[in-house]
Protein backbone atom coordinates (compact mmCIF):
# COMPACT_ATOMS: atom_id res chain seq x y z
CA UNK A 1 0.00 0.00 0.00
CA UNK A 2 1.10 3.66 -0.89
CA UNK A 3 -0.03 6.69 -0.05
CA UNK A 4 0.31 9.78 -2.15
CA UNK A 5 0.67 13.65 -0.13
CA UNK A 6 0.43 16.88 -1.67
CA UNK A 7 2.76 19.63 -0.04
CA UNK A 8 1.45 23.19 -1.16
CA UNK A 9 4.18 25.60 -0.37
CA UNK A 10 8.00 24.68 -0.93
CA UNK A 11 9.89 26.87 0.80
CA UNK A 12 12.57 25.48 4.03
CA UNK A 13 9.05 23.89 5.85
CA UNK A 14 7.79 22.15 3.11
CA UNK A 15 10.89 20.66 1.50
CA UNK A 16 11.79 19.45 4.79
CA UNK A 17 8.63 17.83 5.51
CA UNK A 18 8.17 16.65 2.28
CA UNK A 19 12.38 15.35 2.32
CA UNK A 20 11.55 13.56 6.14
CA UNK A 21 8.26 12.14 4.89
CA UNK A 22 9.96 10.42 1.85
CA UNK A 23 12.70 8.88 3.83
CA UNK A 24 10.43 7.93 7.13
CA UNK A 25 8.53 5.47 4.54
CA UNK A 26 9.02 3.82 1.00
CA UNK A 27 5.17 3.78 0.27
CA UNK A 28 5.07 7.53 1.12
CA UNK A 29 5.48 9.18 -2.62
CA UNK A 30 5.23 13.46 -1.95
CA UNK A 31 4.89 16.05 -4.41
CA UNK A 32 5.44 19.89 -3.98
CA UNK A 33 4.08 22.74 -5.54
CA UNK A 34 5.13 26.43 -5.23
CA UNK A 35 4.12 29.30 -6.65
CA UNK A 36 7.61 30.55 -7.13
CA UNK A 37 9.64 29.83 -9.98
CA UNK A 38 12.90 29.96 -8.07
CA UNK A 39 13.57 30.36 -4.58
CA UNK A 40 13.23 34.23 -4.09
CA UNK A 41 13.94 34.38 -0.27
CA UNK A 42 17.45 34.94 1.29
CA UNK A 43 16.48 35.67 4.78
CA UNK A 44 19.02 34.24 7.70
CA UNK A 45 16.97 31.51 9.25
CA UNK A 46 18.42 29.81 12.51
CA UNK A 47 17.49 26.55 13.33
CA UNK A 48 17.06 25.59 17.01
CA UNK A 49 19.13 23.01 17.92
CA UNK A 50 16.13 21.43 19.92
CA UNK A 51 14.38 21.76 16.29
CA UNK A 52 17.24 19.52 14.91
CA UNK A 53 17.29 17.22 18.24
CA UNK A 54 13.69 16.30 17.05
CA UNK A 55 14.00 16.27 13.51
CA UNK A 56 17.13 13.88 13.79
CA UNK A 57 15.41 12.02 16.66
CA UNK A 58 12.59 10.88 14.64
CA UNK A 59 14.74 9.86 11.80
CA UNK A 60 17.12 7.65 13.90
CA UNK A 61 13.64 5.97 15.95
CA UNK A 62 12.10 5.02 12.15
CA UNK A 63 15.42 3.98 11.32
CA UNK A 64 14.73 0.36 12.02
CA UNK A 65 10.93 0.56 10.51
CA UNK A 66 11.14 -2.21 7.54
CA UNK A 67 10.06 0.96 4.79
CA UNK A 68 12.45 3.14 5.82
CA UNK A 69 15.02 4.76 2.76
CA UNK A 70 17.55 4.06 5.83
CA UNK A 71 20.96 5.52 3.77
CA UNK A 72 18.38 8.64 2.22
CA UNK A 73 17.48 8.99 6.14
CA UNK A 74 21.04 9.23 7.36
CA UNK A 75 21.89 11.89 4.64
CA UNK A 76 19.30 13.77 5.70
CA UNK A 77 20.15 13.58 9.18
CA UNK A 78 23.96 14.59 8.61
CA UNK A 79 22.38 17.68 6.13
CA UNK A 80 19.97 18.76 9.12
CA UNK A 81 23.08 18.43 11.50
CA UNK A 82 25.12 20.86 9.10
CA UNK A 83 22.37 23.27 10.01
CA UNK A 84 23.25 23.46 13.70
CA UNK A 85 23.56 26.62 15.80
CA UNK A 86 24.02 28.49 12.52
CA UNK A 87 22.12 30.81 10.60
CA UNK A 88 21.18 29.63 6.86
CA UNK A 89 19.81 31.48 4.31
CA UNK A 90 16.41 30.27 3.24
CA UNK A 91 17.15 30.16 -0.09
CA UNK A 92 19.91 27.52 1.12
CA UNK A 93 17.44 25.48 2.58
CA UNK A 94 15.51 25.34 0.02
CA UNK A 95 17.64 24.55 -2.90
CA UNK A 96 19.37 21.96 -0.71
CA UNK A 97 16.71 20.11 0.40
CA UNK A 98 14.65 20.45 -3.30
CA UNK A 99 18.06 19.23 -4.83
CA UNK A 100 18.08 16.74 -1.93
CA UNK A 101 14.58 15.28 -2.83
CA UNK A 102 14.96 15.23 -6.91
CA UNK A 103 18.21 13.15 -6.41
CA UNK A 104 17.48 10.73 -3.56
CA UNK A 105 13.35 10.52 -3.86
CA UNK A 106 13.02 11.03 -7.43
CA UNK A 107 10.30 13.50 -5.71
CA UNK A 108 8.27 15.84 -8.12
CA UNK A 109 8.30 19.67 -7.25
CA UNK A 110 6.37 21.97 -9.39
CA UNK A 111 8.05 25.41 -9.42
CA UNK A 112 6.22 28.33 -10.90
CA UNK A 113 3.09 30.78 -11.21
CA UNK A 114 1.42 27.66 -12.73
CA UNK A 115 1.49 25.95 -9.38
CA UNK A 116 -0.05 28.97 -7.41
CA UNK A 117 -2.48 27.58 -5.25
CA UNK A 118 -4.94 30.38 -3.84
CA UNK A 119 -8.58 30.34 -2.12
CA UNK A 120 -10.16 31.26 -5.32
CA UNK A 121 -8.83 27.86 -6.94
CA UNK A 122 -8.18 25.48 -4.47
CA UNK A 123 -11.04 23.31 -5.47
CA UNK A 124 -10.20 23.80 -9.12
CA UNK A 125 -6.84 22.50 -7.55
CA UNK A 126 -8.12 19.27 -5.84
CA UNK A 127 -9.98 18.28 -8.64
CA UNK A 128 -6.98 18.22 -10.83
CA UNK A 129 -4.98 16.76 -8.09
CA UNK A 130 -7.02 14.74 -6.01
CA UNK A 131 -4.72 13.33 -3.33
CA UNK A 132 -5.86 12.04 -0.16
CA UNK A 133 -3.70 14.07 1.74
CA UNK A 134 -2.62 17.78 1.60
CA UNK A 135 -0.14 19.96 3.68
CA UNK A 136 -0.03 22.94 3.80
CA UNK A 137 3.55 24.77 4.17
CA UNK A 138 2.15 28.21 2.03
CA UNK A 139 2.98 30.39 5.10
CA UNK A 140 1.51 32.47 8.05
CA UNK A 141 -0.90 33.78 5.40
CA UNK A 142 -1.99 30.47 4.10
CA UNK A 143 -4.13 30.52 1.29
CA UNK A 144 -4.87 26.63 1.87
CA UNK A 145 -5.93 27.51 5.15
CA UNK A 146 -8.12 29.87 3.89
CA UNK A 147 -9.27 27.90 1.14
CA UNK A 148 -10.35 24.98 3.43
CA UNK A 149 -12.40 26.88 6.12
CA UNK A 150 -12.38 26.48 9.83
CA UNK A 151 -14.31 23.71 9.56
CA UNK A 152 -13.08 21.16 7.33
CA UNK A 153 -9.63 21.31 9.12
CA UNK A 154 -7.69 19.46 11.36
CA UNK A 155 -4.42 21.55 12.51
CA UNK A 156 -1.78 19.41 13.64
CA UNK A 157 1.69 20.73 14.80
CA UNK A 158 3.93 17.01 14.63
CA UNK A 159 6.15 17.92 18.02
CA UNK A 160 9.17 19.82 16.50
CA UNK A 161 8.72 18.28 13.02
CA UNK A 162 9.04 21.42 10.82
CA UNK A 163 8.79 24.31 13.47
CA UNK A 164 12.23 25.56 13.27
CA UNK A 165 11.47 28.33 15.28
CA UNK A 166 9.43 30.38 12.89
CA UNK A 167 5.74 30.64 12.47
CA UNK A 168 4.58 27.39 9.71
CA UNK A 169 1.02 25.74 10.09
CA UNK A 170 0.28 22.06 8.43
CA UNK A 171 -2.82 21.49 6.98
CA UNK A 172 -4.19 17.59 6.73
CA UNK A 173 -7.39 17.28 4.89
CA UNK A 174 -9.08 14.59 3.57
CA UNK A 175 -10.98 14.02 0.53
Amino acid sequence: MSVHIDIIGGGPVGMACANLLEALDDRIKVTVYDKRPTTTRDNPLYLAGDSIDKVTQLLAKRINNPHARRDKASLLQEQFEKWRKTSVRTSKIETTLTEFATKNFSMNVHRGEANTVTAENFQSFRVQHPCPILIGADGDKSQVRTAIGSKRIDEMTLGYLMQFRFATRRIYTAK
